[in-house]
């Protein structure tokens, strides 16, 4: 991800890196770099996503997939 994106690791995710914080990619589809796979709209994926006690979510590049107003993630 940091060779396609590198202005998102140097902003985002390289200095999370730095502080020790721990920095997962989840993507409806597997590939290079994509932690946890699943779609966001699946309560079981939910709980998955749950599960992991995650204390703060950064979204980016999910709005334009939702399929419906008003969903709630």
């Amino acid at each position: 991800m940091k060779d396609q994106q590198p202005w998102i690791y140097d902003y985002i995710f390289g200095p999370l890196q730095m502080a020790q914080c721990i920095v997962k990619h989840v993507d409806i589809k597997p590939a290079l770099g994509v932690d946890l796979v699943g779609d966001l709209s699946d309560p079981q994926f939910q709980e998955e996503l749950i599960r992991h006690g995650f204390k703060s979510i950064f979204f980016s590049n999910v709005l334009e997939h939702l399929s419906e107003r008003g969903v709630d993630l």
